[in-house]
């Protein structure tokens, strides 16, 4: 309780001690400065050193300044007081003559003199400029990440070290997902808790299926990176999952809806079912557990899913993951070869989404949020940046047991082609693709039962005017 107060008193400090040491060494240089030679030289520092504070601490110190043109106007007229209050007292104190002003000064003194009114003005400059340079209005904004810190959302995290929340007007607070109550970005924005928050289309079609009312505004991959795979000896075409067990999670995630949609698009809708994994073992190790055309779906949840150990051990044939993570991992713990399948191309991978109703209430929001976080993936997806933007992941990371900076680097490296797949601008979705997502969610019955209601119109699960409308890239 006491920390807490301290650290929001020393936040709700911090603005205003900023600006105060930009306003004593204006006053030292128009006051002193005008004397001598030294006071200048120390008004002048005193200057670099209030810009080196800008620097440090960052626009969000100055807050104050820029939370209306009230406090602008007012931060100026301060300055201009102690100028003009310094500059007297200083006179009058060291020339011991309050008649000063009517003596005319001698030669030396006005170069003296004008040289602090130089560095004075300088100063004075650099507070205008700063003022001048932040937004009329600082916005807060949440985003909502559908996992936990990682090289997943690596744009995203140089959008807030590159400045491109801020230079939009937005102080953005980034929330990481995670497998437990509440951490779940639909529910997030849904309650109002993010502004717009990581997910994927087909959960948001079935949830708008079920009367919610979220929007797509941007395709952050535009392939999923969701993949199903086994060792080579299996085969490769679908039919090869027929009598096999396949590996998925406890929970109905993407990649279980995406692979049931493969599925069924591959003519195997019909030919799963889900097995209990402590039955599935013990038939299993009696002999029997596989079942001919048939494929077994196994819900695992936890360390098992996690470590593959299943999959390792050869008791299931075919895991479930992402190109990005297990599938990277898999391929370092085995030496055979794999076979890898993967979802079609119509099915997005991270997609940006917010709620209708918070588009109606402020779109300036959602937009500069969308314009941001897409800059921030091209910019982490140029190879120049690939270091800075592995840096920004590995300093967000809660557990540094994590996965490595090696680790990282290839997670980013197998997601940005996924941002630009199909060589089109990050970001971009497609009509075509929606719809041939609805279309077949409906047509292979994949929604479920209770709904209902028919689904939501085109215009109902994606926005695209903040990517149509959206200013060229930032440069990277």
């Amino acid at each position: 309780m006491g920390f807490d107060y301290l650290s929001e008193l020393v936040e709700g400090l911090a603005p205003h001690l900023v600006l105060l040491l930009g306003l004593v060494p204006t006053l030292g240089a128009f006051g002193l400065g005008a004397l001598t030679p030294l006071a200048r030289a120390v008004g002048l520092v005193g200057q670099i050193l209030v810009v080196a504070t800008y620097l440090v601490l960052g626009p969000e110190t100055v807050r104050f300044v820029s939370e209306s043109y009230v406090n602008s106007t007012a931060v100026l007229v301060a300055s201009g007081a102690f100028w003009l209050l310094g500059f007297v007292a200083a006179r009058v104190y060291l020339s011991g003559d309050e008649d000063w002003v009517r003596r005319v000064i001698p030669r030396i003194e006005r170069r003296r003199t004008l040289g602090g009114l130089i560095t004075g003005i300088v100063g004075l400059g650099l507070l205008l400029f700063h003022v001048a340079w932040q937004p009329a209005r600082w916005v807060p904004a949440t985003v909502a990440l559908k996992w936990k810190h990682q090289a997943q959302f690596a744009g995203i995290y140089l959008a807030e070290d590159r400045g491109l929340f801020s230079t939009r007007g937005l102080t953005v607070d980034l929330l990481p997902g995670g497998p437990d109550p509440g951490e779940n970005p639909f529910e997030r924005v849904a309650s109002g808790m993010a502004d717009v928050a990581i997910g994927d289309p087909l959960s948001l079609i079935e949830l708008d299926a079920a009367g919610q009312s979220f929007v797509a505004v941007a395709a952050v991959f535009r392939k999923s990176p969701a993949v199903w795979y086994g060792r080579a000896s299996l085969g490769s075409t679908p039919d090869s999952l027929l009598g096999h067990a396949v590996a998925v999670s406890n929970g109905g995630t993407n990649t279980d809806k995406e692979l049931l949609l493969w599925l069924a698009r591959n003519g195997l809708g019909d030919a799963h079912q889900l097995v209990d994994l402590t039955s599935y073992l013990r038939d299993l190790n009696a002999g029997g557990g596989r079942v001919a055309n048939r494929i077994a779906l196994v819900p695992l949840r936890g360390t098992s899913l996690n470590s593959m150990s299943h999959f390792l051990a050869g008791n299931v044939d075919v895991w479930t993951g992402y190109a990005s993570n297990e599938l990277l991992n898999a391929r370092q713990l085995l030496t055979e070869p794999l076979v890898v399948w993967r979802s079609d191309d119509d099915v997005y991978g991270d997609i940006l989404f917010s709620s209708t109703r918070r588009i109606a209430d402020a779109p300036e929001v959602v937009g500069a949020l969308t314009q941001a976080i897409v800059a921030g993936w091209e910019i982490a997806c140029n190879p120049a940046n690939e270091q800075e933007a592995v840096n920004a992941v590995l300093k967000r990371l809660e557990d540094q047991s994590m996965p490595s900076r090696a680790h990282q680097t290839r997670m980013l490296r197998v997601l940005c082609p996924l941002a630009k797949y199909g060589g089109v601008p990050v970001g971009a979705m497609e009509d075509t693709d929606w719809e041939s997502l609805m279309g077949d969610l409906q047509r292979f019955d994949l929604l479920p039962q209770t709904y209902g209601a028919p689904l939501p119109g085109l215009d109902a699960v994606r926005d695209g005017r903040f990517i149509e409308s959206r200013r060229a890239p930032d440069k990277s």
